[in-house]
């Protein structure tokens, strides 16, 4: 139980960090980005600067060669999944976009089970879906954005895809460790994210970002990869501490978090990013409380 509340920490963490960068996020990829492969690039670039301190903290060894195909897919499930999620950002609200991540959660047991033979209780189960329903009713808030619209598949085919990644990195923390995963995934993702600068697009939206914005739009883009880098690190960090079908349950609660932002800084928000953001209370919301505790008591039964 004590290592459960220490993973319920480190999850807690890892998305409020999060869910400030899916707001920043929101902001970027409408106001600075031209082009969505512009801000994949720039992380990569960020990755090269994080790489030598990860190597100095963590001390990580060679990889060994039958793992390389494991961090291929974590590292292009990487990448792949930024693109749809970039998009759907620029026609949507951070809190419906972190909402439709809760597409993919649902295969998360099912993979667990397969790859790295993860069994929990028929109650913790059902706890699981309890907080993935919960969290789609609390962010049921313009109906238009759960048609099936172009938004709905982004989100999908990048909650798929972020669903896969996450089993993939349990498996590498099971089998190596978390400081492994964290550098070598960053390692594999790095080429990745590169490789987008050969679009000559990017490098015209590259340049003129340089150039053109403000100090401000640099500081943000700044401290977006600092909140995801330290983000991605509490998330591989947490999977040490609970099975990853508890831990992508748990991570339901994005939307509510990126709410619960909004109502305490939504002047500052605005101030900064120039944006927004008006929440009214309402019966299905309650529910949505309702059920999200229920499937926290039923995780931890």
């Amino acid at each position: 139980m004590f290592g459960y509340l220490i993973g319920v920490s480190v999850i807690l963490s890892e998305k409020i960090v999060y869910s400030f960068a899916n707001i920043i996020d929101g902001s970027l990829s409408r106001s600075v980005f031209k082009h969505v492969r512009t801000i994949i690039v720039y992380n990569g670039l960020f990755s090269i600067i994080f790489l030598p301190i990860l190597y100095i903290v963590l001390r990580p060894t060679l990889l060994p060669l039958v793992y390389v195909p494991v961090f291929l897919i974590i590292g292009l499930c990487e990448m792949l999944y930024q693109v749809p999620y970039y998009k759907s950002l620029r026609e949507s609200d951070p809190s419906v976009v972190s909402a439709l991540f809760n597409l993919g959660r649902p295969i998360v047991p099912l993979l667990a089970y397969f790859i790295v033979g993860e069994r929990l209780q028929p109650i913790q189960y059902a706890g699981f879906f309890f907080i993935i329903i919960g969290s789609i009713v609390v962010s049921y808030i313009q109906a238009s954005h759960f048609r099936a619209s172009r938004i709905f598949f982004m989100m999908l085919f990048a909650a798929v895809i972020i669903s896969v990644q996450s089993v993939s990195i349990k498996y590498g923390v099971d089998a190596l460790s978390w400081q492994m995963v964290v550098f070598w995934q960053t390692v594999f993702s790095l080429p990745m994210y590169l490789s987008l600068f050969f679009v000559k697009e990017v490098r015209t939206d590259f340049r003129s970002i340089l150039h053109t914005h403000t100090i401000k739009s640099h500081l943000a883009i700044f401290v977006q990869n600092i909140l995801s880098f330290c983000g991605s690190i509490l998330g591989t960090f947490s999977f040490v501490w609970l099975p990853v079908t508890i831990a992508k349950g748990l991570s339901a609660a994005d939307p509510l978090i990126i709410l619960g932002i909004y109502a305490l800084f939504g002047k500052q928000i605005g101030k900064y990013f120039g944006e927004s953001y008006i929440d009214s209370f309402s019966v299905k919301k309650v529910v949505g409380f309702i059920l999200i505790g229920a499937g926290v008591v039923l995780l931890f039964v």
